[in-house]
């Protein structure tokens, strides 16, 4: 059989890749309806179309105050990567790798991107990140000696090539701009997954140059126009009264105006432009063979793609707080502005019946006008109002303690079940630490893949630690990929550390007087606890007030009144004081 035109082909696998986004979108719309009301929760939007001039539309902001509270504690910080060999002879080759995915942390700016990745994850549920390459030659104009013997010959401009960038880049994805294989429950079993994007003619004719992508000229009469497809965020953008930004056009090669479907399987990518033009159509540049994405989910839901975000579930139960919030208001302005009674023949100007300062309403019979008094919503509303918190509480593990105020809705609780809700929540907390550390985890798997592919010169990088910053020089033949990861999150570095220093002092209050217990290395193991610097110095000889040299490690301990750990019963030296010392330093 004779082979297909090319053209007829890529005809052909455009309407084969569309056909699979245009299923895929559909099937993802009821979810996507669901996004968008998170969204609204998240923002503060109501519904005004229904409601009349006079009422209220009060949002009470808890749902943003939810999300606000848990993001802080779960990125406070930068969270520890170690590459762990595998072999005993890759240890100094796992260091490399150590530093490298450390230096490239700080040059993807992860510290800033972090926190919105794990913000879209307890908004919707999941989040998605693309881990790629970036490679940038440009060329460049420099000056160098015609002849280094001659210098009186001076300089001329030559031409070279340089490497400009050369590292991953980490790119956050909006979850309306991917879509995904609805057999798929993740990355791995997912046949496909495809990432939507919008990008201008001049951007696409640039990568043609590089070698990216082709046929970019069929897409000229494009290139003018913004693109009329199907647009998933016009709902998000028209809560907020802003209009959908693809249909602002100036006319521009620089504009966005053209869609792209970047198709991916494990062994292939194809890029589709305005649903029509094949610009690409390659093998999996990555040596790793996987879709280059990450997902991170906050509250994993089996065998399913999608994540419960913190929203979802409180979802009826902030609204119920809107609405109890905005009838009372109501109310309020019923009372304030309040309706009247007006006989037949009264002789009243209607205009006049308005609550106003000084205001005067006339008429022939004085009884022939009442005020209309509706009745106040009793106090259970307030009550009620405190149930509705209480649950939302209860439901997310994020009580007004753990925001830092005082709370009406856990009143009633005594200070031991106010501790225990807070444990609760916390254990809540820390299994979200464990799958946000899961994606970093595979964020540094891909990193150490890529590095091994695409590292193919010395790079020196920097080293940042105590004291002056230093340099590493990295050669392509001491990069290895056969590690493992092990990552924990700030927050739990911090909760280690604050355990760690407690239980020093434990051990410290009840071995002091221990004649079994070197107690110079206890000194030492409590300074350690406490990170403290110049360890040796602090524990070498010391002088007492009457001048003599005494080491601190032959001084029998006791435990002064009150309790506190003190050095030669409290006369010489102060324990407490080097503590305080140490921890200074």
């Amino acid at each position: 059989m004779p082979e297909k035109p090319k053209s007829v082909v890529n005809k052909e696998l455009a309407n084969k890749i569309v056909s699979r986004y245009q299923t895929a979108r559909n099937w993802r719309e009821p979810l996507k309806q669901k996004w968008d009301d998170f969204y609204d929760l998240y923002r503060g939007v109501l519904d005004s179309a229904t409601k009349r001039m006079w009422q209220a539309n009060i949002f009470v902001p808890y749902s943003f105050s939810t999300i606000e509270t848990i993001v802080p504690r779960l990125v406070a910080g930068r969270p520890q990567i170690d590459v762990i060999p595998r072999e005993e002879g890759d240890t100094d080759y796992a260091r490399v790798q150590n530093y490298l995915i450390d230096y490239q942390w700080d040059q993807c700016d992860m510290d800033k991107l972090l926190p919105d990745i794990v913000r879209q994850m307890l908004i919707y549920g999941t989040s998605i990140v693309k881990i790629y390459w970036d490679k940038r030659v440009e060329t460049v104009e420099e000056e160098v000696e015609i002849d280094p013997d001659l210098p009186e010959l001076g300089n001329q401009k030559v031409k070279t090539e340089k490497t400009t960038k050369n590292q991953p880049v980490v790119e956050m994805v909006d979850l309306y701009d991917f879509f995904w294989d609805p057999k798929g429950f993740d990355i791995d079993s997912c046949g496909w997954v495809a990432h939507r994007t919008y990008r201008s003619y001049d951007y696409l004719l640039k990568m043609q140059k590089q070698g990216l992508y082709k046929n970019v000229a069929l897409l000229e009469k494009d290139k003018n126009r913004p693109f009329k497809g199907e647009t998933d965020k016009v709902t998000r953008t028209n809560a907020l009264g802003t209009t959908d930004p693809q249909n602002y056009s100036g006319g521009s090669d620089k504009e966005a105006n053209i869609e792209l479907i970047e198709y991916w399987e494990d062994n292939r990518v194809v890029t589709i432009a305005n649903r029509s033009v094949v610009i690409r159509d390659d093998k999996n540049p990555f040596a790793h063979g996987k879709k280059p994405f990450v997902r991170f989910i906050d509250q994993s839901v089996p065998k399913e793609f999608c994540g419960i975000g913190e929203l979802e579930p409180i979802e009826t139960l902030q609204k119920e707080l809107n609405d109890m919030r905005n009838q009372r208001m109501d109310n309020a302005s019923l009372i304030l502005n309040r309706m009247w009674l007006v006989a037949n023949g009264a002789g009243v100007d209607e205009d006049e019946l308005v609550s106003d300062v000084g205001g005067v309403i006339h008429t022939d019979k004085i009884e022939g006008v009442q005020p209309l008094y509706p009745p106040e919503i009793p106090n259970s509303s307030y009550r009620e109002e405190t149930l509705i918190k209480a649950d939302i509480q209860q439901t997310t593990g994020i009580t007004d303690y753990t925001k830092g105020v005082a709370s009406d809705a856990l009143a009633n609780e005594t200070a031991t079940g106010i501790s225990m809700m807070q444990e609760a929540g916390n254990a809540r907390i820390k299994l979200k630490m464990m799958n946000i550390e899961m994606g970093i985890r595979e964020i540094g798997k891909l990193f150490i893949s890529l590095n091994k592919q695409f590292i193919d010169e010395e790079t020196v990088i920097r080293i940042l630690g105590e004291g002056s910053p230093r340099w590493l020089l990295v050669k392509p033949d001491e990069i290895k990929d056969n590690f493992d990861l092990m990552v924990e999150s700030a927050p739990r570095l911090l909760e280690n550390d604050a355990i760690a220093k407690r239980q020093a002092l434990e051990l410290f209050q009840m071995f002091a007087n221990d004649p079994l217990i070197d107690q110079l290395e206890l000194r030492r193991y409590i300074l350690e606890a406490f990170n403290a610097k110049n360890i040796d110095k602090l524990l070498g000889k010391q002088q007492t007030p009457t001048g003599e040299q005494v080491d601190l490690g032959q001084i029998p301990l006791t435990n002064p009144p009150g309790g506190v750990p003190g050095i030669g019963q409290g006369k010489d030296l102060n324990q407490s004081g080097i503590m305080q010392k140490a921890q200074q330093k």
